[in-house]
């Protein structure tokens, strides 16, 4: 929904000076831009104040958000009123007069023309309001219906049974075709999670993610009569409420890092997807995108890390939409999707921790992933075949710069790269990212250990650890206190992470830790 400026006046006038006011407002001979007219809409009452409301329209066209209220006292005289405001270039004429609904809108201080249509759905429920341009596109829209989480008692795996029972895969602790045993439903831990009270009872629903039925096989979404949650892991339902669990709980410590926006809608989630196949997948050619759950070999909505690794495809594409297409750059989307996976699952457990895909993977139905590095790779000369191609080197060193700086850091600082790849996005331009994210939220005080996390397997240039004057093959300059390399001319005009002009000289102090950009090399900065 597009949002437009209030101005709030508070003033105190005579009778006669709120009649005038009124028929100023009535007329259209307010604040607004000159041309705008007012049409009165509803009035409310209380014991003390009565309420006008005016609708704004230009040529007979609504103004999406121009409204206007004038509160008046028992005695007629004006308590206060507050109109919008609006652009003050007024705008020619309206290129779809003739649409169902035509409206303007005001975005980024400018009226834009739009056609605003309303689409209902009955099943599963979805009433939205959309606004297109002249061609045709979206661009804005607004779900007509207002939901509210609310907490209900539930039952869910966190992260995953194998993690709760310190075992690994085999023995009783087996898929068993979904089987109802014993043993892991007392793996199975009690939560709150959030579902949407509908005024009769609880959808499988919250602000996060929607249980959906789009993908075959068909599996009936049921609605909860009560505030009751506690499902049998064979049960059906069991699986979607494991889903809202990790995808809300995400997203809030994606909030509390401040990345709330990144993923701007609930997600809608078919849990019993992909024919039965062990297979899951996001797909953003929907609006809003979907996700998939396969329930071949374990299920995969059984295991936060397919759910949350699923997720950060989400977030990928909410970051750098349309990005993922080179394929280098979709070996790093795995590779980042991983590291959500691991991150989380550490969070609930250290136990087989840096196995991805604990509970889905690692069995006698495929062999997982992992965060660790374990064949050594060098990132140099890899050949990138394929999404999954040398996906541990990635995750290997955000992994070590987790344990390093913290979890909320580093994921906060993945989170902030998110917004630099593109198509053509490298393992080493991504590590940059991380590090110029340092600089910007902290100062580059993490640098130099990330930048050695880094150049664990040569993602950056190795050898942070020592003291280094060379410029590297990379292009890169590391310079400490009191060290100025002989290729480096004695004054240089840089530019920060934030934009910031620097000017380094040789022999004075170094501006603060992070990194730098000239015409001739990239430079790091380190302490």
């Amino acid at each position: 929904m597009m949002r437009t400026a209030l101005l709030f006046i508070a003033i105190t006038t005579s009778v006669a000076q709120a009649q005038e006011l009124q028929h100023r407002v009535v007329h259209g001979a307010t604040a607004l831009p000159e041309g705008t007219e007012w049409v009165e809409t509803v009035v409310r009452t209380t014991p003390w104040i009565t309420y006008r409301r005016y609708q704004g329209f230009r040529d007979g066209i609504e103004i999406e958000g121009a409204d206007a209220v004038v509160a008046a006292r028992s005695d007629g005289s004006i308590d206060y009123r507050i109109v919008p405001v609006l652009p003050d270039v007024i705008p020619g004429a309206h290129p779809l007069p003739h649409s169902a609904a035509p409206v303007w809108l005001v975005r980024d201080g400018q009226w834009v023309a739009a056609e605003r249509r309303d689409v209902y759905r009955p099943h599963p429920l979805a009433r939205m309001r959309y606004w297109h341009d002249a061609s045709g596109r979206i661009i804005d829209s607004l779900d007509l219906i207002r939901r509210l989480d609310t907490a209900v008692s539930a039952y869910v795996f966190s992260p995953d049974p194998l993690s709760v029972a310190n075992v690994p895969y085999g023995g009783t602790y087996v898929d068993a075709n979904d089987g109802n045993a014993a043993v892991l439903d007392s793996t199975r831990t009690a939560a709150n999670v959030q579902l949407t009270w509908n005024g009769a009872g609880f959808t499988l629903a919250n602000s996060a993610a929607v249980i959906q039925e789009f993908d075959p096989p068909s599996v009936a979404v049921p609605a909860l009569p009560g505030p009751d949650a506690k499902f049998s892991r064979s049960d059906s339902e069991f699986e979607m409420i494991n889903v809202l669990y990790h995808i809300y709980e995400w997203k809030q410590r994606m909030a509390s890092l401040g990345y709330s926006g990144m993923v701007n809608y609930a997600i809608p989630v078919d849990v019993n997807a992909y024919g039965g196949a062990d297979q899951s997948a996001f797909d953003f050619g929907t609006t809003p995108p979907r996700l998939y759950f396969g329930e071949g070999g374990v299920d995969d909505a059984e295991d936060a890390d397919v759910i949350v690794h699923e997720y950060g495809h989400a977030m990928a594409y909410g970051a750098a939409p349309g990005t993922n297409i080179g394929i280098q750059r979709q070996a790093l989307e795995e590779a980042v999707c991983d590291y959500w996976a691991v991150s989380w699952s550490r969070i609930q457990s250290p136990y087989r921790w840096p196995l991805v895909f604990t509970w889905d993977g690692h069995n006698e139905f495929w062999s997982g992933r992992s965060a660790v590095n374990n064949q050594q790779k060098m990132y140099p000369g890899l050949s990138f075949t394929g999404p999954y191609s040398h996906t541990s080197v990635m995750v290997d060193a955000l992994v070590r710069g987790r344990q390093r700086v913290g979890a909320s850091v580093m994921d906060g600082l993945v989170m902030e790269a998110l917004y630099s790849l593109t198509s053509s996005t490298t393992f080493t331009q991504f590590a940059e990212a991380v590090l110029r994210a340092d600089t910007l939220k902290h100062g580059g005080v993490h640098a130099e250990g990330l930048h050695t996390d880094f150049a664990a397997w040569q993602i950056l240039t190795p050898g942070m650890s020592v003291v280094e004057h060379d410029v590297h093959v990379n292009g890169t300059v590391v310079l400490r206190p009191g060290q100025w390399p002989a290729q480096l001319r004695e004054r240089l005009h840089a530019v920060d992470a934030s934009g910031r002009q620097w000017i380094l000289v040789n022999g004075h102090e170094l501006p603060p830790a992070g990194w730098y950009w000239t015409d001739e090399v990239r430079i790091l900065v380190i302490r």
